[in-house]
């Protein structure tokens, strides 16, 4: 089994990698995503970080790679959810906030998912919580925009 440092640096090379659409499209025919979503799990907050940004990145602007990660199949939303609903580490809640923002961007799947997995009042958390980081208060309050305007 890898050591955390290797697994950041492979969670690093993939998230560069599937910013090509065709990358994050192989990813995805091989049953990729399933070991990044199990990541989101781990003890270690910067692997939880580092699955959240490759997940986010894959998902940005591409509605099959959207449909594939909000899929019974995979579904990494609650995963998503629960990082920035718990009291993870500001960089994890961040990672994990604009994952999930790019899993509904224009996709009606995406916000339902994150809709049922608790997405929107663990957003007004964030928003009301006092020892949120303004980056984080950005992010949500962007996210909340986008989906009051869908």
């Amino acid at each position: 089994s890898l050591g955390v440092p290797d697994r950041l640096e492979a969670l690093e090379a993939l998230q560069e990698l599937v910013e090509d659409v065709d990358n994050a499209r192989d990813l995805m025919a091989a049953g990729g995503f399933a070991e990044v979503k199990g990541l989101l799990a781990a003890e270690e907050p910067r692997l939880q970080a580092g699955a959240a940004w490759v997940l986010g990145t894959a998902a940005q602007n591409d509605e099959a790679l959207q449909s594939h990660l909000c899929s019974a199949e995979v579904d990494v939303m609650p995963g998503l959810a629960r990082l920035f609903r718990e009291a993870a580490p500001a960089e994890v809640r961040a990672k994990a906030l604009y994952a999930a923002s790019a899993l509904q961007r224009s996709h009606a799947l995406g916000r339902r998912q994150f809709e049922l997995a608790g997405g929107v009042h663990a957003l007004v958390d964030a928003l009301a919580g006092e020892a949120a980081a303004s980056k984080l208060r950005l992010k949500s309050l962007t996210l909340l925009a986008d989906l009051l305007a869908a």
